[in-house]
């Protein structure tokens, strides 16, 4: 199986500056990508892909005094699947879990924003930074698991045992990830030391296909220092 991926960009960006205080950046890149996938052996199938895709970006820095600023990014990207995923060879070293690629994924698109704040204490010699940040993706690289027993079309030339499940990459929209943390610091005098206390916090929602029903995985963490 050989695959290759070629891109190009073209685009432009406005950059505004006031001084040392204020910073604001935007920018947009045309993408036209192509990906070219070779199935060379036991079979000879080619497939080519064409995307055109719009990537934004944007920045905001205030800088609110030598100790204190703010920073506020937005990204977009595109990702493609590997070749492994892109393969249509089925893996059977697990008899009763097998997976197989799929040469129909297409690219995955991401939003990302993201927002940081710090500010500092000379005097007292104190720290603060806090950041949150959000991702959201279109066309998500998930996993679609198919248990025995089903009509899915992927079956057509493989059967399953019983007690055997199939799992095969997929696209599925509406994958979120937050993400935030904070970080507190400061002296203790009589110690001659520093106390950094931090939280931290993350959601994700993940996507997949059971027996072609949609599923949400939904994951929690969370912890302090």
């Amino acid at each position: 199986f050989d695959n290759s991926y070629t891109a190009q960009q073209i685009g432009g960006g406005y950059n505004f500056r006031h001084g040392r205080d204020f910073i604001f950046l935007a920018r947009a890149n045309f993408q036209r990508a192509e990906m070219n996938s070779k199935d060379l052996f036991p079979g000879n199938n080619q497939t080519v892909r064409t995307y055109n895709n719009v990537l934004p970006f944007l920045m905001i820095r205030r800088r609110f005094s030598r100790q204190e600023n703010l920073r506020v990014s937005y990204r977009s990207s595109t990702q493609i699947p590997s070749v492994e995923q892109l393969q249509n060879l089925l893996d059977n070293s697990n008899p009763l879990q097998l997976s197989i690629g799929n040469p129909a994924l297409d690219q995955s698109y991401s939003h990302r924003l993201n927002t940081g704040y710090s500010k500092t204490n000379p005097d007292k010699a104190t720290i603060l930074y806090a950041m949150i940040s959000a991702t959201y993706t279109d066309n998500f690289i998930s996993n679609a698991t198919y248990l025995e027993n089903t009509d899915a079309a992927v079956f057509n030339q493989i059967t399953l045992q019983s007690g055997t499940q199939l799992s095969q990459p997929v696209n599925v929209d509406n994958y979120w990830n937050l993400r935030t943390y904070f970080t507190y610091g400061m002296p203790l005098g009589k110690l001659k030391t520093n106390l950094n206390l931090d939280a931290n916090a993350n959601y994700t929602r993940t996507p997949s296909l059971i027996n072609d029903a949609l599923n949400y995985s939904k994951n929690i963490t969370a912890g302090v220092g």
